[in-house]
């Protein structure tokens, strides 16, 4: 398939539908993602491109404010991507119907295969203040 990689990444990677119009309706919303592996984190959708995340697992401080990237996949079911500036990336399937969440995280390790190591999770959405 053949596509203009600027108008992709001004369409879906910048967040937006054709004519400019947010695809994303939850900025500005703080939501805590805890996963079955124990993790667990208070995101805020700052802006069409910015969020913001603070891990709330216990004994652990870690926080960031990254650029993401948006796809929606239909009622109310997005994938939201990101890429941190240690190479830690992670992308999150959210189901708001459902209140659930799955992730995928990666992260350099030269110990393991194409030196990096991989995370697959399950988890719930809860809205905050």
């Amino acid at each position: 398939m053949f596509y203009n990689k600027n108008v992709f990444r001004e369409n879906i990677l910048g967040n937006k539908k054709l004519g400019g119009m947010t695809m994303f309706k939850y900025i500005g919303k703080k939501v805590e993602l805890k996963y079955e592996t124990g993790f667990h984190f208070r995101m805020e959708y700052i802006d069409e491109n910015t969020l913001s995340w603070t891990s709330l697992k216990e004994g652990e401080d870690a926080s960031g404010i990254e650029k993401y990237y948006l796809h929606e996949q239909g009622n109310d079911i997005y994938t939201l991507s990101w890429i941190e500036d240690t190479g830690f990336s992670v992308t999150q399937n959210l189901d708001f119907n459902k209140m659930e969440v799955y992730a995928f995280m990666s992260w350099n390790d030269e110990s393991k295969r194409g030196g990096r190591d991989i995370l697959d999770h399950k988890g719930t959405i809860k809205f905050v203040d």
